[in-house]
């Protein structure tokens, strides 16, 4: 009897933690590293983006004990940020553990440490005026499943009631579904915590069979990309945990691929990963490596990449992979479409950006994208275009207008046709824009989309239908010498070019005719195109040199030239 109330309490004591994680609402989980308090102190976090801020980390002693240190920074910094999260109405979880802890954390769990170590975690909660304890046990093994689970069990018991716990586990490659016993591990785990958040970022290497990928992909998982927000949510869901428990990771740093690489999906060859998490942070990201000419979004994974045909910035970067407020915003409408809990944030300090109007403008954009309405106010994006159709090679001036009830919003838009990504530029009293001559011959559907900030969600303007037509050419045919001999050819040069306002360079052949009759054709490079018959006999010929056209420029002909032969 006494073991069958212990089990019935048990269950209603889950169900009860389960429903007060539900009537929660989406979170914003954000770490702050203690190593960069120096550089972003507590005061310079943006917490109304954030439901929880975790202190990172106090980390774990083989005897149970801690090492509070925050990594130079002191017990102080943990203090200072709890009572500003407060005073934003948020909470503040302790983080233990961190990568490469997992041997420490075996150690610490072992029974005769386990109460030691709980013990110990559960007085640091109460002397900081935390509201709780994250583990991040990495990497956590198949034997310490157990361990694992009675720590939380034993952390429910000591911590105050009401206070969070929350668990970090690792993402998961789509080739490799979690076996039975591993399934129900993270199902039982998951009804422990409040959040079990997966981090979901860093998701790609050259690791062996991997094409080139994105360090966080909210879609796209294939053999050779075998990583994805989207596949790691349905693994965790297959196994048995809730949508409401499970959240989603993303990193406020990229991944910096070297040559041969330059873009998603291309066969490595000695490509790798040479830098990534805070050497590759979002604020280095923009201020060294980002420019409008060299950025592309990949619409099919929603993420945004850099790509250059040189080795650029002090890592030697041609396939730069990160975070912007476009993909957040994708990530937080999936997280709401699926019924999801919310996300982390690794980590804050490195998203912030020194010296700007807003520096922390991508955590904004996470609030803005999560914390829905209540957190922002909504937008509507408009999009025009200046000529209203061009020719090829006409510059054409995209202007995207983002306007509010609630005022002026700042930030940035991303301009794409279709799929395809064109640049990006910054608002300015609620407009920008971006000027292109790229556009080939052929209609297009162009979109501008506004990523959101602190104050204002995001938007899309409707899709402007554009055309662009093929762009008029004159051709200019001269010979090499006229009058020329029997012995001494002429050779004849036909060169094709645009008429203003078109522009680009033609490609295609050249014919040259002898009055009706062809004599010859040559390619074009460069817009020129050269030609020299093996016969024409004396008199005087009638030359001329057509170009049919392309898919971008149209046909002409040159004006006769009469070549005379001795």
């Amino acid at each position: 009897m006494k073991r069958l109330l212990f089990r019935l309490g048990l269950a209603l004591g889950l169900a009860f933690w389960a429903l007060r994680a539900l009537a929660a609402g989406p979170w914003v989980s954000g770490f702050y590293v203690g190593w960069m308090a120096g550089t972003v102190p507590p005061a310079a976090i943006d917490y109304r983006s954030l439901t929880h801020v975790m202190m990172f980390s106090v980390l774990p002693r083989a005897d149970g004990t801690l090492d509070a240190s925050f990594f130079g920074a002191g017990s102080a910094v943990a203090v200072d940020v709890a009572q500003r999260a407060h005073a934003a109405g948020r909470k503040a979880v302790l983080v233990v553990g961190g990568a490469g802890t997992g041997a420490s954390m075996r150690a610490a769990t072992a029974p005769a440490t386990m109460a030691r170590f709980v013990q110990n975690l559960a007085a640091l909660v109460g002397q900081y005026g935390h509201d709780g304890v994250d583990i991040d046990w990495e990497p956590i093994e198949a034997t310490d499943h157990a361990a694992m689970l009675d720590l939380v069990a034993r952390l429910r018991a000591a911590l105050p009631p009401g206070s969070v716990i929350t668990a970090d586990v690792g993402w998961l490659n789509a080739n490799f579904p979690l076996g039975s016993d591993e399934a129900r591990f993270y199902a039982q785990l998951a009804a422990a915590v409040d959040q079990l958040n997966v981090m979901t970022y860093g998701m790609a290497d050259n690791w062996g069979g991997w094409w080139s990928w994105h360090s966080s992909a909210l879609f796209g998982a294939a053999p050779n990309t075998p990583s994805s927000i989207e596949s790691s949510v349905n693994g965790y869901l297959a196994a048995g945990v809730p949508a409401g428990k499970l959240g989603i990771g993303i990193g406020f740093y990229g991944s910096c691929w070297n040559a041969p690489v330059t873009a998603p999906r291309q066969s490595p060859g000695a490509s790798s990963v040479v830098a990534s998490d805070n050497e590759m942070s979002y604020a280095n990201i923009m201020s060294r490596y980002h420019s409008a000419a060299n950025y592309r979004y990949d619409t099919q994974a929603q993420a945004p990449y850099l790509s250059f045909a040189a080795p650029t910035g002090a890592a030697g970067c041609t396939f730069v992979s990160y975070e912007d407020e476009t993909s957040v915003a994708a990530k937080g409408q999936y997280v709401r479409s699926r019924g999801l809990g919310g996300t982390i944030v690794w980590q804050l300090a490195e998203g912030y950006r020194s010296g700007t109007a807003n520096p922390n403008a991508l955590l904004a954009a996470v609030g803005a994208a999560f914390l829905g309405s209540g957190n922002a106010a909504a937008t509507t994006s408009s999009l025009a275009a200046a000529p209203a159709a061009s020719v090829y090679g006409q510059a054409v001036n995209l202007v995207a207008g983002v306007s509010s009830s609630a005022g002026v919003p700042g930030g940035s838009v991303s301009f794409s046709d279709g799929a395809a990504a064109l640049g990006a530029a910054a608002l300015g009293n609620g407009s920008a824009s971006l000027s292109i001559a790229s556009l080939g011959a052929g209609p297009h559907a162009l979109v501008a989309s506004y990523g959101g900030s602190a104050s204002f969600a995001a938007s899309q303007s409707a899709v402007l239908p554009f055309t662009v037509a093929a762009a008029a050419t004159a051709t200019a045919l001269t010979s090499s010498r006229n009058p020329a001999t029997v012995r001494l050819r002429p050779t004849f040069t036909a060169r094709v070019a645009p008429v203003a306002p078109g522009g680009g360079v033609p490609t295609g052949r050249v014919t040259f005719y002898d009055g009706a009759a062809a004599i010859g054709a040559a390619s074009l490079s460069n817009g020129s195109a050269s030609f020299s018959p093996s016969r024409l006999s004396r008199g005087t010929h009638a030359i001329t040199a057509v170009y049919p056209g392309s898919s971008n420029h149209r046909p002409s002909t040159s004006p006769v030239l009469n070549q005379v032969m001795n």
